[in-house]
């Protein structure tokens, strides 16, 4: 048992006996505590004169810690700080209160099993750290007040805005144009990537790389779609941040084709024209099968003198020993055989003709066959300047100025040609935003 003494200037007498059960008496004159802690529950007797004194009879008090004092700025409301326990186990409720440092109460939760949480987002930048004050009452002993101070950690941010450097594109423009492209400004190695939810509903007309490239993925019509939202979102590291971005499409009017009436005529004009090649190359080609002929003839006949030449300059050798005796008749002999060389020659000569004329001949051919081919080309490219017509399609109009755009007459419409294709052609057309092989 302890005494304490507090001096006092009034002196009195008093009494004091009996069982203080867990209470304290106040009475007047000099002070005195009297602390019963620690000796039991049993009835203390007290005996003082001229002086009061207080039995004080409560309980040990309570030792708070709590798991983590940190917190992450930029975190969302409701982020767990730590959590508040008592020193050596035993169950508590906690509290906040106020009192000396209870300043930042207002920006934390705290249930009553001790969870600690954010109630709001926190920016480091703005302020560092936080002090609450917290009540624990624990059953069997003193409730204790304590002062705790929370610290903000400072993250690496990303800004928090990034932009597109053009938000507008025009209408009947091929699939993937550029519209524009997202950048985060003070920063490199961002990467770009569409996002769902509210704002996305423009994401499927367009397509987006990496490096944040927005390009359309579909031919746009200003008619159907004047202004398409995206919602795009950009990582830096492990930060991200999502925005919604409008784009909008530009009114492209084409001006219709200018009038068919002359293309009619010489579209025919050229086809008569096609059709006279083509008669010469029948012609020609007959004329030279027929040249072949001869040719292959004369052949023949070249061969067979040769032939006989041979038999004859044979004869000529086993008749030497004769010669003199038949002078007459060699001489006679020799006038045929010089018959024969000169038919020999005119054959030759007239072989080496046919073959000149032949060679002339396939010099037309090919004349005539670049013609013919240069003609067709001009009847079937499909993006012949000004009006063609197709047999199975009618009137086309196409310009370098419009490219890869065609009007077809017989749809009343633009058509869009994508480029690249072939045996079929794909065309997609407007009015019915189907696409259409030709």
């Amino acid at each position: 048992m302890k005494l304490f003494p507090r001096p006092s200037i009034l002196l009195s007498l008093f009494l004091f006996h009996g069982a203080m059960e867990g209470k304290s008496q106040q009475l007047i004159g000099p002070s005195y505590i009297l602390d019963t802690r620690g000796v039991g529950d049993k009835p203390k007797d007290g005996f003082l004169i001229g002086s009061r004194f207080i039995v004080d009879t409560s309980g040990p008090k309570s030792e708070i810690v709590l798991s983590s004092s940190t917190i992450r700025e930029n975190q969302p409301v409701g982020t767990e700080v730590g959590k508040f326990s008592e020193v050596g186990g035993g169950s508590a409720a906690y509290s906040l209160v106020s009192g000396t440092g209870s300043e930042g109460n207002a920006n934390f939760t705290l249930s009553p099993d001790g969870v600690l949480k954010t109630a709001k987002s926190f920016d480091y930048e703005r302020n560092k750290e936080y002090s609450i004050r917290v009540l624990a009452t624990a059953s069997g002993k003193t409730p204790v007040e304590k002062v705790f101070t929370i610290q903000v950690l400072d993250v690496d941010e990303v800004p928090s805005k990034f932009v597109l450097s053009s938000n507008s594109v025009e209408e009947n423009k091929p699939v993937g144009t550029e519209v524009g492209k997202f950048s985060l400004p003070g920063a490199s190695g961002a990467e770009f990537s569409f996002a769902q939810g509210k704002g996305s509903e423009g994401n499927k007309y367009f397509t987006l790389s990496k490096d944040g490239s927005l390009r359309t993925a579909v031919i746009l019509v200003y008619d159907q779609t004047k202004k398409l939202d995206v919602l795009v979102r950009c990582s830096h590291g492990a930060s991200k941040v999502e925005g919604v971005f409008s784009v909008t499409v530009l009114k492209n009017p084409l001006k219709p084709p200018p009038p068919r009436d002359d293309y009619e005529k010489k579209y025919r004009e050229a086809v008569a024209k096609l059709e006279k090649l083509r008669s010469f190359e029948r012609e020609s080609n007959a004329t030279i099968v027929r040249k072949n002929q001869t040719i292959e003839s004369l052949d023949k006949e070249i061969s067979t003198l040769r032939e006989e030449q041979e038999r004859v300059d044979a004869s000529l050798g086993s008749c030497e020993e004769m010669h003199r005796s038949l002078v007459k008749e060699s001489q006679a002999l020799d006038g045929n055989l010089k018959e024969v060389d000169a038919f020999v020659e005119r054959a030759e000569s007239m072989l080496k003709d046919a073959q000149n004329r032949l060679v002339e001949k396939g010099e037309e051919k090919s004349v005539v066959a670049e013609k013919l081919a240069e003609a067709e080309r001009k009847l079937l490219v499909p993006h012949t300047t000004d009006w063609y017509f197709s047999e199975q399609r009618g009137w086309l109009w196409a310009s370098p100025d419009h490219y890869p755009l065609v009007y077809s007459e017989q749809i009343g419409g633009w058509l869009c040609y994508e480029i690249g294709t072939h045996g079929p052609w794909l065309y997609y057309e407007y009015k019915s935003e189907e696409w259409l092989e030709w």
